[in-house]
């Protein structure tokens, strides 16, 4: 059995990365996300759905080898069927003997939410807004590995790429919670340089997985368990384009097309 750790890069679309940034861990790809908005996408996710390839085959051949492909990332016979009735992956990984941990501050795994199900450690959850960047997950997941004496499976958010975290003074976006606030004031937003912005988030995505790569061997090595790791975007980000701006209700290429790479690390 191994270990899954599916490491997410808040809001970094495709062309945020260098195609040889993840090199070290397998061959980077063009995927697209399952929705533009963060609660929606890390529900198919979780079902076991990753960003799909966008190719022209039938849905349910599609369905079939995203399900199919986790028998590979956990070295366990699992069949497409061993994802009914719940779709849930983490149900179905609990059922098979992992626990399932949470590192994250996205407000949609909060306790109320229809993701927060069957996770072993709610303790792990942080409350807090704060975004978390990469050097402190790979801390957080390595204390993890090296601690459980069963196979772990690991979801972990890293705010690095996610506006408005890119830079300093950048004008507050309000999302989901100013929908239900009434709160949605975008002054300031076009003022900004967006092209800024834009060179800002291949610059964190550069750091994050620079520092991922460097704090790799270690985050892994107090595992017994070989670790199969997933890095991928919830969604892109929109910087101006055709007059958008951030992430949410919209359909633009830019705001579906993520980067996926996937890789054992023994």
């Amino acid at each position: 059995m191994n270990n899954v750790v599916l490491f997410i890069l808040d809001s970094c679309r495709y062309d945020s990365v260098d195609e040889k940034a993840l090199s070290w861990l397998g061959d980077m790809s063009k995927r697209w996300s399952w929705s533009g908005w963060t609660l929606p996408s890390h529900m198919c996710m979780l079902s076991g759905l990753m960003p799909h390839t966008n190719e022209p085959i039938s849905a349910a051949r599609a369905y079939w080898y995203q399900f199919r492909e986790w028998s590979d990332r956990t070295g366990i016979e699992l069949e497409a069927s061993s994802f009914t009735p719940s779709y849930w992956l983490p149900a179905l990984l609990s059922e098979s003997g992992y626990k399932t941990y949470v590192l994250s501050t996205v407000p949609c795994f909060n306790s109320h939410t229809a993701l927060n199900r069957v996770w072993h450690f709610e303790d792990l959850f942080l409350k807090t807004h704060v975004g978390l960047r990469t050097v402190a997950l790979m801390d957080g997941i390595r204390l993890i590995l090296s601690e459980s004496s069963e196979p772990v499976f690991i979801v972990a958010t890293s705010f690095d790429t996610h506006y408005p975290y890119l830079l300093d003074n950048l004008p507050r976006v309000s999302g989901i919670r100013g929908g239900v606030t009434g709160d949605w004031s975008e002054t300031g937003f076009f003022s900004c340089d967006l092209d800024r912005m834009k060179r800002a988030q291949a610059d964190a995505a550069s750091r994050s997985l620079i520092a991922m790569q460097s704090k790799m061997q270690e985050t892994c090595a107090g595992s017994e368990l070989p670790t199969h790791w997933i890095v991928t975007a919830d969604h892109g980000e929109l910087f101006g384009e055709e007059g958008y701006f951030g992430h949410g209700p919209f359909v633009h290429d830019k705001l579906f097309e993520v980067p996926f790479a996937e890789g054992l690390i023994k």
